[in-house]
């Protein structure tokens, strides 16, 4: 089993593994794209955008597992790559590794909240961009946030409130029914480039159940 911690989203974070009861860390040794290509495969994801290494591991504090990691990039997990085998692993650079991975198109993710609400965000065209406030809604709102796997809407957020996004602005315009199984699902401008700018960044606050956040 392994997970990423620490990172800006669920596609990237330094790369822990849990083995014998307890979670560890990965030392960046000789870390690179095969072995995050792997790690990438193993969450299901389509490929590794970059392997990361420096990161500080003072913030778990984890102990080093696996050392100078070996992986093809064929493997189905990272426990099937070859690494140093000693009882005790020496990290030399006390810094271990990480990976970011390949969304697939069209995921979506809040930034600048709290895991239930934020800024939408949609990956498309290999890059993060943002969904211009016009017309936005409660019901648009709630097909993002129900593709997220929550609940329902409680707010659709407009004017950037969780903050001005970057790169492009990948849709405007959105006119969702509400039946709709994702936002990409969704009517919105197509053909002509939009003049939105960040600072009408839509977002949205989710319900998660009996669990409400609000973050305003």
């Amino acid at each position: 089993m392994i997970r990423l911690i620490g990172g800006d989203d669920k596609w990237s974070g330094k790369v822990e593994i849990y083995r014998h009861d307890a979670w560890g860390a990965v030392c960046d040794s000789s870390w690179d794209m095969k072995d995050a290509t792997t790690v990438c495969h193993q969450f299901g994801f389509i490929e590794a955008l970059e392997a990361k290494t420096g990161l500080s591991s003072r913030e778990s504090d984890r102990p080093i597992v696996m050392n100078r990691v070996a992986c093809t990039g064929t493997e189905r997990r990272l426990a099937d790559c070859p690494f140093v085998c000693t009882g005790s692993q020496q990290c030399s650079s006390s810094t271990v590794a990480g990976v970011v991975c390949k969304p697939r198109p069209d995921e979506l993710r809040l930034v600048g909240g709290s895991r239930t609400s934020g800024r939408v965000e949609i990956y498309r065209g290999g890059s993060w961009g943002t969904i211009c406030d016009s017309n936005w809604n409660e019901t648009d709102a709630g097909i993002v946030c129900r593709q997220l796997g929550f609940s329902d809407a409680l707010e659709a957020k407009s004017a950037a409130h969780f903050g001005q996004g970057s790169g492009p602005v990948h849709m405007d315009g959105v006119a969702c029914e509400g039946s709709e199984e994702k936002i990409t699902d969704c009517p919105s401008y197509c053909w002509e480039e939009t003049s939105c700018s960040h600072s009408h960044d839509a977002g949205v606050i989710c319900s998660d159940g009996d669990t409400v956040t609000t973050n305003k």
